[in-house]
């Protein structure tokens, strides 16, 4: 019997250890004004687009670095859509449209990455504040 009780204490502990150790789910509550590049301020029910410079022909691209997020906001989409003005330029940028939908009130930062495919590293990153109403 002193068999079956520990079972449930060692999974429970493994379960809390392994959810402590997770860094790859991040939830901003705070970030530096000064790094802040937009705030929207939205209603509930509103679509939102955050719009970033990308260029994928350079090994980089933009990647969600805050996956945890309240419930503030809801994902949609996200879509790659070339600069007219330069398409049938081999190797020019273009944009990164990221879209959500405003669920409920409340306040969260949304944090991207231009990170190098396959790797961790990157070479900037961007801090959106959204404020739903």
């Amino acid at each position: 019997m002193k068999k079956l009780f520990y079972l449930p204490i060692i999974f429970i502990g493994w379960a809390v250890f392994s959810q402590s150790c997770d860094t790859s789910k991040v939830l901003l509550t705070e970030v530096d004004t000064a790094k802040i590049e937009k705030t929207y301020t939205v209603k509930v029910g509103d679509t939102l687009q955050v719009i970033m410079t990308s260029n994928p022909s350079t090994g980089y691209k933009w990647e969600d670095a805050s996956k945890i997020k309240p419930k503030v906001v809801s994902f949609i989409d996200r879509k790659y859509k070339q600069d007219e003005r330069n398409a049938n330029m081999i190797g020019s940028a273009g944009l990164d449209v990221w879209t959500y939908i405003a669920t409920k009130p409340g306040e969260l930062f949304l944090w991207y990455k231009y990170v190098k495919q396959g790797s961790e590293e990157y070479k900037t990153e961007k801090y959106y504040k959204i404020i739903v109403e």
